[in-house]
């Protein structure tokens, strides 16, 4: 799973650092991966995983640049809430750099509120979103 996903990272962020990915991946218990495929071709992911008995924790999602407004990041957001709501999760919620607009505007369409802002380690500004499932 993680070299396609890096791959992709690498391609839609500029400042993508596998090391975010790869040294937290081995401790997160049970992560969920959404994938987008063309032609067996990696274009889109979301993964995420259960934080406590009702939370899942949308983490990490992208999609190749050029095969963005295609609609892609709204499947598979989509696919990934009815999966948790299946499940039985009540609530999803994400964190996002303010930096990325389209993904909080994403957000707000599939109805997250906003419930925070701070500012990260590296002085970057990060918005939490949450949504009753």
């Amino acid at each position: 799973m993680g070299d396609e996903i890096v791959a992709l990272c690498h391609d839609a962020f500029p400042d993508f650092d596998a090391c975010y990915l790869l040294d937290r991946l081995p401790h997160i218990a049970d992560p969920v991966l959404v994938e987008a495929r063309r032609a067996n071709e990696l274009v889109g992911f979301k993964m995420g995983y259960r934080r406590g008995k009702s939370l899942f924790y949308s983490w990490l999602g992208a999609v190749q640049p050029d095969c963005r407004r295609q609609g892609i990041a709204s499947r598979l957001m989509a696919a990934q809430h009815d999966w948790a709501h299946g499940l039985g999760f009540e609530r999803i919620e994400t964190r996002t750099r303010t930096s990325n607009t389209p993904m909080i505007i994403l957000n707000l369409q599939f109805g997250f509120v906003i419930t925070g802002f701070e500012t990260d380690s590296a002085g970057r500004g990060v918005v939490t979103q949450r949504k009753q499932l």
